[in-house]
């Protein structure tokens, strides 16, 4: 613990992440004199685009810091445990890593194993903390530096640290705050852990809630008899995965889209009776503004904030950026300068996409089979 001239020696840290909540932790602990990063793991690099083979967000942050990434398959295998052994670490540091720790690797650091969790702990154990809380309009979020046991997120805390959310915050925008505000922290509350003894505190079982890996299905867009603000939500906690997407029917070409919803905004509006949720509305425009708009010849989308307006339960959801499957990005604006969307388009969900397919499929076996049957007729 003390090096020859009797000053206390840095920290023996190993690190193991992988997502970008990670990257400006890594960074502090770098270049913090109290802490001795004696290597970096992360996981193996995934096809990308075009089958590219692309290194972990953390894994490239690590490599441009200098670190010889060991790209761990599994960091249970008993080399891995051996290369740790003879590192002599203090402790193990776990951020966003993607892999579960066994009994052997959990007990192998004298100080143990320190998770920095992105939510307050109890609550969000789990996957996906970060999309939870601004799927539930949460008005704070943080972060956990625990200490890891078998159970997931179960162990006890030794530091939370809280962020504000805004009614902007995108998940990759709220895990980076996180990031930050761990970083701030990371290098103090590890050498209080190993160099001063600081004491975990067990988690109150009785609050805790869990969140699971996100699936496709839960960020489809069909129930629009829910307030704008909610929607919002979704499009916004799941704009990098697995992005929200609706089915549109497009009258004038007779054909389903399905589109990735990028960014929305919320328009205050009540619902009034005879409308329906789920409704395209138009633009709305001053009668006077829209006479000028014509004698000077402009066209009638010219505003960036223009969009698709959805009618909701209450709110009015408008799609400012969007993405049709096999095409490029594109705001709401361009749309519309291309396609003209009136009462009879209409935006149907997930099971309703299901029902249109089936609907189809019988459809072409009903005129097949009255082909065959005129085709039989005319022997």
């Amino acid at each position: 613990m003390t090096t020859p001239n009797g000053q206390i020696s840095p920290v023996r840290v190993f690190f193991l992440g992988s997502g970008r909540i990670g990257m400006p932790i890594l960074e502090a602990l770098h270049h913090d004199p109290r802490i001795d990063l004696v290597g970096v793991g992360s996981q193996p690099p995934k096809p990308g685009k075009r089958g590219r083979m692309t290194p972990t967000n953390l894994g490239t942050k690590a490599k441009e810091l200098g670190f010889e990434v060991c790209e761990c398959n599994n960091v249970n295998a008993p080399g891995f445990l051996q290369q740790l052994r003879e590192l002599h670490i203090d402790l193990l540091v776990v951020v966003a890593f993607g892999q579960i720790l066994r009994k052997d690797l959990l007990d192998l650091p004298p100080f143990g194993c320190l998770n920095v969790h992105a939510s307050l702990l109890p609550k969000y154990r789990g996957a996906s903390p970060v999309e939870a809380a601004i799927l539930n309009g949460d008005p704070t979020s943080g972060v956990a530096f625990m200490r890891m046991e078998a159970g997931l997120d179960t162990g006890p805390v030794y530091r939370t640290y809280c962020t504000e959310i805004t009614d902007t915050d995108t998940t990759d925008m709220l895990k980076d705050r996180l990031g930050k505000v761990a970083a701030q922290h990371a290098a103090e509350v590890i050498w209080q852990i190993v160099r001063e003894g600081l004491p975990a505190i067990p988690q109150d079982d009785t609050l805790a809630t869990k969140v699971g890996k996100i699936h496709t299905d839960a960020a489809a867009l069909s129930d629009w008899n829910q307030d704008a603000v909610v929607i919002d939500r979704m499009v916004r906690a799941y704009r990098t995965r697995p992005k929200a997407f609706l089915y549109l029917y497009m009258s004038s070409r007779k054909k389903l889209f399905r589109m990735q919803v990028l960014k929305t905004v919320v328009e205050p509006h009540r619902l009034q009776p005879g409308e329906i949720p789920g409704t395209i509305l138009p633009e709305p425009e001053d009668p006077i503004e829209q006479a000028a708009r014509e004698k000077r010849g402009e066209r009638r989308f010219s505003d960036e904030h223009q969009g698709i307006r959805v009618l909701c339960r209450e709110g009015i959801l408008k799609i400012l950026w969007l993405c049709l499957e096999g095409q490029s990005e594109t705001s709401g604006l361009s749309f519309l300068r291309g396609n003209t969307l009136g009462a009879s388009d209409i935006l149907v969900g997930w099971q309703k996409h299901l029902e249109i397919l089936k609907a189809k499929a019988e459809q072409k076996k009903a005129e097949a089979e009255a082909a065959r049957k005129q085709a039989e007729s005319q022997l």
